[in-house]
């Protein structure tokens, strides 16, 4: 994956006689602390709990703009299917040497961070056109951080989420106690974004929110499976140190039903957050992906459960990953993606 200009190539390859995709396999990007470059790895064919790393390892993609370091990167496929979106936060915590830096350094990041995020291009997860930054927080804002994006066909437009600080009006300087909230505006093309509002709950300190939705599954015997309807969503109980879910039906609703309280209860897993999940074309499976940052410090641990909304996930058993894996994206690739992919393992 080079940054270089994205070429006309169609992002999709032929679709079975139903009309479902001929999904291969899944992508994953991901950061690394030490790098501040977007990696990325395959997946063994269709087994979503073996992976191997992309190009030796090396990063896939580099920031030349504002903090020229890249986190919490967010890869999506476009509603028509033309062509990939990389979303990714605009840092480089590796720079600690900061103006009026006097007490924490991740506090002062709260107030005081970029407030942009940055983006790419691609038609083919191969080259990326050239990254382009948007600023998306208001001035009220302290950061712009983890941003993630679905789909949100009432709207026709993307909806993109991110975590921010909040600070009051008559404080510009960010001095007072910032909140913990999320932070959601509406794009067609990653370029242009509506006003920000806000999305986040109305009693947590929340951020690293992940919308996901939750539809019928059509599995390789043609058979569907209806279970639910409406949007699921897992965010970071900042304060708490632990990951929750919550169900509604409208994308927008200012109040979720409560679905887990905690998806790690019962585990020995430290405190979690940047969450991914995402859903098995072969069996239906749904897995869910936290980034344990204490205790062990594993980084991504794996979880796995027969429906979006379970209350308890159980953690996958077997698995192997390149290294330590940190917050990022999974994504089903066809056979054609997968063919060019694997060349690069």
């Amino acid at each position: 994956m080079t940054d270089s200009r994205t070429p006309d190539a169609p992002a999709t390859s032929a679709a079975a006689a139903d009309g479902t995709p001929d999904w291969a396999g899944y992508v994953m990007v991901h950061h690394d602390d030490a790098t501040h470059q977007v990696h990325a790895m395959l997946s063994d064919g269709p087994d979503p709990t073996t992976w191997r790393a992309l190009d030796g390892g090396a990063g896939i993609l580099t920031s030349a703009l504002g903090e020229q370091g890249l986190r919490d990167p967010h890869l999506l496929r476009s509603a028509d299917g033309s062509r990939f979106y990389l979303i990714a936060t605009d840092l480089d915590i590796r720079v600690t040497e900061r103006p009026g830096v006097t007490g924490s350094f991740w506090d002062w990041l709260g107030r005081h961070g970029s407030r942009s995020i940055n983006v790419w291009e691609s038609a083919d997860l191969m080259t990326w056109g050239p990254q382009r930054q948007v600023e998306v927080s208001p001035p009220s804002a302290g950061m712009a951080w983890a941003p993630k994006s679905v789909w949100d066909p009432a709207a026709e437009a993307y909806l993109v989420l991110w975590s921010a600080r909040l600070y009051a009006d008559d404080d510009p300087d960010h001095t007072g106690d910032g909140i913990h909230r999320l932070l959601g505006a509406h794009t067609t093309d990653f370029v242009t974004f509506t006003e920000p509002r806000d999305h986040g709950h109305p009693t947590r300190s929340v951020i690293d929110a992940l919308v996901v939705r939750d539809g019928g599954f059509t599995d390789d015997d043609g058979d569907t499976d209806d279970d639910g309807t409406g949007w699921v969503r897992f965010v970071k109980d900042e304060a708490a140190g632990l990951v929750f879910s919550e169900r509604s039906d409208d994308l927008h609703a200012p109040v979720w039903e409560p679905v887990s309280d905690s998806v790690t209860a019962g585990t020995e897993t430290g405190i979690v957050e940047g969450p991914l999940a995402f859903r098995s074309f072969t069996d239906g499976e749904w897995y869910l992906w936290v980034d344990e940052y204490t205790g062990a410090d594993r980084g991504y641990v794996p979880f796995h459960a027969s429906s979006l909304t379970a209350e308890r996930w159980e953690p996958v058993v077997d698995y192997t990953f390149p290294g330590k894996i940190k917050h990022g994206t999974v994504l089903p690739v066809t056979a054609t993606e997968y063919a060019r992919l694997v060349e690069r393992v």
